[in-house]
């Protein structure tokens, strides 16, 4: 788990600075092993609004007992 929440920050991080070619690395650099949910309407935001940049509201995960199953959610703000 200590791996998907560092990947996890990391992904936030390029949200935060408004980075949508960091974005779209960090998803292709393991060929979206971890199956991010959202990534073409938060790839197309992040095109639509360049200048922008986003701050993190929360950051959560649903610890499912099986470990291939994890799921986490984060709420981030752009302004």
């Amino acid at each position: 788990m200590s791996w998907v929440d560092a990947e996890d920050r990391l992904l936030i991080a390029t949200l935060e600075s408004g980075d949508r070619d960091g974005f779209f690395n960090e998803i292709a650099k393991n060929r979206d092993r971890r199956r991010i949910c959202g990534f073409s309407p938060i790839y197309t935001l992040l095109s639509a609004i360049p200048d922008s940049r986003g701050r993190l509201l929360n950051y959560a995960r649903s610890d499912d007992p099986r470990p291939s199953l994890p799921v986490s959610f984060a709420s981030v703000a752009f302004d």
